[in-house]
């Protein structure tokens, strides 16, 4: 349940610059709403942006904050990717920007809320099995044992 305490106190200074009650409302609606989609876990989507393709992930932790990681390995990943004896196993996010294709990660979003870890790990299982999504993309569980 989400509760709207912040209309305590709306000051006549927001209408003296042309903003109306509704405008004011609904801004402060939006910054709530932001709030809960960054720290709700879940699973997420990252769009390709230069293919049709998808990244589908899971975290319980804030999305901004995974999605940091991300960006910071595709960094790390680029830096090292000359030196010879580099061979570290890349997530699927980072082999696909080694081919020269960037990340949408400020259009990524929640496509499932969910705090149970089982269920948060099938449904990102579903969602990767339903959308096209980049190679190596692997489920963190086993729909084998589903008859689907």
């Amino acid at each position: 349940m989400i509760r709207f305490t912040f209309i305590k106190c709306i000051e006549f200074r927001f209408l003296k610059k042309n903003e109306t009650l509704l405008h004011t409302f609904l801004q402060k609606l939006r910054n709530t709403v932001q709030y809960i989609k960054d720290t709700s876990t879940g699973v997420y989507r990252i769009p390709c942006g230069d293919c049709a393709q998808c990244y589908i992930g899971e975290t319980k932790r804030a999305l901004t904050l995974r999605l940091s990681e991300h960006e910071a390995n595709c960094r790390k990943q680029r830096l090292r990717e000359h030196e010879p004896d580099y061979h570290e196993q890349h997530s699927a996010v980072v082999e696909h920007s080694a081919i020269g294709h960037s990340w949408g990660f400020n259009r990524a979003v929640i496509i499932n809320t969910q705090r149970n870890t089982i269920k948060r790990k099938i449904a990102e299982s579903l969602f990767i099995k339903s959308h096209s999504t980049v190679d190596n993309n692997k489920s963190s569980f086993p729909l084998s044992i589903f008859k689907l």
